[in-house]
């Protein structure tokens, strides 16, 4: 289908790798509304996905922690932008304060101490000179500062908004006593319930307790975006943030790197951890600064407000999520992902070998968000997201559309998804079965066989490259995507015919059911001066129709043989 020319949220996938991935594309994404352009992290090798035109485009880069996959290119954007770029500027980086401090601190080595012009001497330069840093969401009312004491002695303190030193009977320093080169934590006692907490983590952002009550969200009116942070069912480690971005028509989130368990959600805000003190009640009220772990002094993680928030938090809006396999404890395990299958768009962040029911990221991609649609970007054209299983294992990735006599079982590791070939044993239960199509560059081409390698061209076609003693001949490969859509479109029509239901969910069930799948009969439209062709078959589609401006033209749609089924209607090269 044909694209609109504006309207909606394109995002370009830079990086989609998770935190050990073997081929170090990390994480990256640029969000691009009517002009410009911003970064949502910038982990992956920027240089080599954008030109320079593009670089000089974009607003920003938006923060959303400071782990190395997410900004790995900072510095290195920030010293091109002040010493290279043909209009020398700082880079704007957007984050919440907190995030703020994280980026300072893993970026100073890199940036401000330098040679003089002669090379003579070491000199200086603030951070500020290279970073313009925008806070987005609200500020804090509190937080820690190092205070002149007597003489020329400093101290940790926790201050208010208007710099004064706050009674520590209401906030403290902690700073833990076997890891003193790691930066001091707040301990803040919330005034509800007279119980010490960690601010950060415990409030949520609309939270007055903590937070002051500017907002603060980017308000770009010429690219038609808004886009503010989003914390509250964000649970990662350092101080994290997802990002909500909102269009005239859309509301997107990235969830950024986190946990999406709702019932670990619950048992943060429900339990009480009595304190472990190392000095009595009244000397520990009077302390400012106290040595020691944290999590001793903590009383309770999260707000009641916080989970109410994250519960929430995803409802009506398309979402980008990370995902990974088992054994994570700071990011969403797949099987979490599975059981809210409808609250997921686009799964991101995964590892190098990986199988999904939902769409997986892919590096180089566009997709576009539409309404309350996703679609991959292709050429000008809207795709839609339909395959019945995303399989990476990179460098290649491949879809699954169901067939009982696939040539490969989907089987179910506790709630985790693996492939394994028809005949191969298995002590897993089987979902169902699948034929596997390599996607290259949006187009899915069946398996190379045995002596054949997929070879994208520079003109965006593919070659089926055959090798023999004699040499190698190489044919173009048809693009089997569009066929296998409408093969799905009959599958998930004769579904919902039969009392399966039409959603995805009913139409994966249905393989598992010894036998072929059953089609309702095509009906046979008449020639007429708008589709110019006899026998042309129409078919009714038990999806959810496209936007408006991007549905395909009328006239019908009809079943195309297979390559197999065509013959010999390859070219062979010279």
């Amino acid at each position: 289908m044909r694209a609109p020319e504006h309207g909606g949220l394109r995002i370009d996938i830079l990086g989609d790798s998770g935190p050990f991935s073997r081929f170090g594309r990390s994480i990256g994404y640029r969000i691009r509304g009517r002009v410009g352009g911003y970064l949502i992290d910038c982990g992956a090798p920027l240089f080599d996905s954008l030109r320079e035109p593009d670089i000089a485009a974009l607003r920003g880069v938006i923060g959303t922690h400071s782990h190395d996959d997410h900004r790995r290119w900072f510095t290195d954007l920030a010293l091109y932008k002040r010493y290279i770029a043909p209009v020398r500027e700082r880079l704007r980086l957007y984050a919440t304060e907190a995030v703020h401090e994280e980026f300072m601190k893993n970026s100073r080595g890199a940036l401000e101490r330098t040679l003089s012009a002669d090379s003579r001497r070491v000199v200086e330069a603030p951070y500020e000179d290279f970073v313009d840093a925008r806070i987005i969401g609200p500020r804090p009312r509190f937080r820690i500062r190092q205070v002149p004491q007597a003489g020329d002695s400093v101290a940790w303190r926790v201050v208010d908004a208007d710099g004064e030193v706050v009674d520590p009977a209401l906030a403290k320093v902690v700073i833990h006593d076997r890891v003193r080169a790691n930066r001091p934590r707040l301990l803040f006692k919330d005034a509800a319930t007279g119980e010490w907490v960690e601010p950060e983590s415990f409030y949520a952002l609309a939270d007055r307790a903590f937070y002051e009550e500017a907002q603060n969200p980017i308000l770009d009116e010429e690219a038609g975006l808004e886009i503010r942070p989003f914390k509250e069912p964000v649970w990662h480690g350092p101080p994290t943030i997802g990002v909500e971005i909102r269009t005239p028509g859309e509301r997107v989130i990235f969830s950024s790197d986190t946990v999406y368990n709702p019932d670990l959600w619950r048992q943060l805000a429900d339990e009480y951890r009595p304190q472990r003190l190392d000095r009595g009640r009244e000397a520990f009220e009077k302390a400012y600064l106290v040595y020691g772990d944290i999590n001793h002094l903590i009383e309770r993680t999260w707000s009641r407000a916080r989970l109410e928030a994250a519960l929430k938090a995803y409802e009506g809006a398309l979402v980008v999520h990370d995902v990974s396999d088992r054994g994570s404890v700071v990011h969403t395990e797949y099987d979490q992902i599975a059981r809210h299958k409808p609250r997921f768009h686009l799964l991101t962040h995964s590892p190098d070998n990986f199988v999904s029911e939902l769409p997986l990221a892919t590096t180089g991609k566009t997709y576009r968000f539409l309404g309350s649609s996703a679609y991959e970007e292709r050429n000008g054209e809207l795709l839609d997201l339909n395959a019945d299983l995303y399989v990476r294992q990179y460098p290649d990735t491949a879809v699954g559309f169901l067939n009982p006599a696939g040539k490969y079982r989907v089987v179910d590791d506790g709630g985790f998804l693996r492939i394994r070939r028809r005949t191969e044993p298995s002590q897993h239960p089987t979902r169902f079965c699948v034929d596997l199509y390599r996607d290259i560059g949006g187009g899915y081409y069946e398996e190379p066989g045995v002596g054949e390698e997929l070879v994208a061209r520079a003109d965006g076609k593919v070659e089926r490259l055959r090798r023999s003693g004699k040499g190698s001949r190489g044919v173009v490969d048809k693009d089997l995507r569009a066929d296998l859509a409408r093969r799905k479109a009959l599958r998930v029509e004769s579904a919902g015919a039969s009392g399966s239901g039409g959603n995805g969910v009913a139409a994966a069930a249905a393989p598992r059911v010894a036998g072929p799948v059953k089609r309702a009969p095509a009906r046979v439209a008449k020639p007429t001066a708008k589709n110019g062709r006899r026998g042309a078959v129409r078919s009714t589609r038990a999806v959810a129709p496209a936007p408006r401006a991007a549905r395909p033209k009328a006239g019908g749609s009809r079943v195309v043989p297979s390559r197999r089924a065509q013959g010999g209607r390859r070219a062979r090269r010279g």
